[in-house]
Formats: C-alpha cells, structure tokens, sequence
C-alpha cells in the first residue's frame, strides 16, 4: 500500500506546538511577560558591571562598587551598578542568579525591605514585568503576600550551598561551581558566549 504523501498545506507540527526549552542559571525577564520569583540570598552582592567591547562579543566585567576602571577598559556611558541574587524562578522551576542593573526595579525592593509590612524579601514572592513601547523599556514591580517557602524549594537552597558562590561572577566563574564559566562553556577552554547574565 503506497505511503501517504503530505501535501504542502497539510501541518507538519501541531499549531500550539513549542520547541521545549531548558531553562538556564540566569533569569532574564522576557518582553510583555509577568516573572515570578522569589530571592534566597540573604543580602545581594553588589557592585558595578561595565562592558568589554574589544572581541567579538561584548562580555562583562564586574567589580566593587569602590573599584575603579582603567581608561577604556569599557564604555563610560555602560557601567552600571548591580545587585546579584541568588533566586527561585517558579516558571523555571529551578534556582538561578538574577542580576538587577535597573534602578527601577531595585528602589522598589529597596522599598519592601524596609516597610515593616513586608520586611526583608526572602519572606515573600515578587513578580516584574517588563514592558517595551516605542523602543522604551519599562518594569513593574510587585511584592506579593508574606508565605513561608514551599518544602522542596528550600531543599533545592539547601542542596547547593556549599558550591553556590555568587562572588565567582566577579571574575567570570560560574556561581554554581560547575566548572563551567557564566558564559555556559567549559571554564578551563573558553569560549563564545551562550548564557550570559544580562
């Protein structure tokens, strides 16, 4: 009996279909999309992260906030300061490090921390949207109620704590220790860039 033959308006994948992604070690908050997390660090490491524009791709270069850059080591008008965060990412199902460079969304978690209504925010979910209109990028910012933390999340904190060192970052190390760079490439080969935390 012949094959079957699809002609070239049948549909060759179901329209609802989607390639399944795996989700990375950095959070990046997708355009038009509401992200719900919650902070594990008990403080963030903060600093100041310009960008390196010599090679092919840009790459980021971290520091202390009290570090000073040498001339055209990066682009005066990109360094920004930084908040790096270890985070439970609810879409993801899984922990990964959120870098906040948006002043925006910082003051409002600033706000929380210090309203006694809130306190500090390992108590409480958070979820940003990021919106952009005419090429301007816009955030809000949205401290859910106080609940305690789902059992397995807390194992999953637990589980990696003597291995997740977000200070690896300031030299491009990977921050859960899988001898793997921030870039997702072998640390001792190098390599192109694939999972940069913006």
């Amino acid at each position: 009996m012949p094959k079957h033959i699809a002609t070239p308006d049948e549909a060759f994948l179901p329209a609802d279909y989607e390639v399944p992604k795996r989700p990375g070690k950095y959070l990046k908050f997708a355009d038009g999309k509401s992200t719900r997390f919650r902070i594990l660090s008990q403080t963030p490491l903060m600093g100041n992260v310009g960008w390196d524009e010599s090679g092919e791709r840009p790459r980021p270069i971290r520091k202390p906030s009290d570090a000073t850059w040498k001339h055209g080591e990066v682009r005066d008008d990109k360094i920004s300061h930084f908040w790096l965060l270890g985070v439970w990412n609810y879409d993801a199902g899984r922990i990964q490090v959120l870098e906040l460079t948006q002043s925006t969304i910082q003051e409002p978690i600033k706000e929380c921390a210090q309203d006694a209504d809130y306190g500090h925010p390992t108590g409480y979910d958070i979820v940003v949207k990021r919106v952009t209109k005419a090429k301007k990028v816009t955030y809000t910012v949205m401290p859910k109620p106080r609940k305690p933390l789902e059992p397995e999340i807390v194992a999953a904190w637990e589980e990696i704590q003597d291995r997740f060192d977000l200070s690896r970052m300031m030299s491009g190390g990977d921050p859960f220790g899988d001898e793997m760079n921030e870039n997702g490439d072998d640390a001792a080969e190098g390599g192109a860039d694939s999972d940069l935390a913006f």
